[in-house]
């Protein structure tokens, strides 16, 4: 058996063969993250960044290639020329309807996903699923829309379907309440508060 001394807690251990650094996972990530630095920098404490279309400095942080002007905007190569072109993205998705979302191919199998899946984005950054509005349950939080995504009209835009004020957080029981119609009269009073 061979002793080997751990580089981040100092304690010997042995090991049958091999070249050992660490006694353990623990100590190994406790040293490489405390005493390595990633080896990119991005944002303010690195390099500037520039929009790749426009040159103008980019002043928030991240990993971001265009300023906030030009976030909808690519750099792809035109087939015909071989030439590299600009193009615009799709539109922002909260000024599209549920109809352009059932009808374009990317969403056209799975729209009411889509408008979900931007509806707990709309909830995560308005933190609205913090805890569950009728019982303070805040292990599991879904979002959970006030009226359903069903009882509007096609021509809605998801930003009014998903505005801040449609959607409440609640636990999966409570949620599961709401969309059977089975919640109690005093849950019932609870919601028509906020209505």
């Amino acid at each position: 058996m061979h002793i080997f001394n751990c580089k981040q807690c100092g304690n010997d251990f042995g090991r049958k063969n091999g070249k050992y650094t660490f006694c353990s996972r623990s100590c190994a990530n406790t040293y490489h993250n405390v005493n390595h630095k990633p080896s990119r920098k991005f944002g303010p404490e690195g390099k500037p960044r520039f929009c790749k279309k426009c040159g103008e400095q980019i002043k928030k942080g991240g990993r971001s290639l265009y300023c906030d002007a030009h976030k909808f905007v690519r750099e792809t190569r035109n087939k015909s020329t071989n030439n590299m072109i600009f193009v615009e993205l799709k539109p922002v998705i909260e000024s599209r309807t549920m109809k352009d979302m059932k009808t374009d191919g990317a969403y056209k199998s799975n729209a009411y996903s889509a408008v979900r899946d931007h509806a707990r984005k709309v909830a995560r950054l308005n933190n609205i699923i913090n805890e569950c509005f009728i019982c303070g349950y805040t292990k599991i939080v879904q979002a959970c829309h006030i009226i359903p995504i069903t009882k509007f009209d096609e021509n809605t835009t998801l930003a009014e379907i998903n505005n801040p004020k449609n959607i409440i957080g609640l636990c999966p029981n409570h949620h599961w309440e709401m969309d059977h119609n089975a919640l109690s009269e005093e849950d019932r009073k609870k919601l028509n508060k906020i209505k």
